[in-house]
């Protein structure tokens, strides 16, 4: 219902040469928002347009989401095939908080300094 895009690709471990590596992409539909409230603007104060929270279903997304991973929000898709795409330069944002709650789990989303 409110649920919106988003592509995710998951981190890999990193090859003998210390590259990281990312899963192909998957659509999935999540709610997400730009942070706000007092809270949020205490913890990331000026970086707070550079942050979305997500508090996607335990039953539907657990093992999904992991610290660091890759994600494209409001409408970027991974543009397969460029040189961005294989070292996840062109993703909006990067996975930077994962805590399992009761029911949801709390995702942080950072924006990708290299995009």
């Amino acid at each position: 219902m409110w649920e919106k895009p988003m592509w995710h690709r998951r981190r890999l471990p990193a090859d003998d040469n210390g590259i990281t590596h990312y899963s192909d992409p998957q659509k999935l539909y999540v709610n997400y928002q730009p942070a706000g409230g007092y809270l949020s603007i205490q913890k990331h104060g000026e970086n707070i347009d550079n942050v979305w929270t997500a508090y996607p279903r335990i039953a539907q997304f657990r093992g999904v989401f992991n610290y660091g991973d890759l994600v494209y929000l409001n409408g970027d898709e991974p543009k397969v095939g460029t040189e961005e795409y294989e070292s996840g330069r062109d993703a909006t944002a990067i996975v930077t908080k994962c805590e399992p709650q009761n029911v949801v789990i709390a995702v942080e989303f950072t924006r990708n300094k290299n995009s």
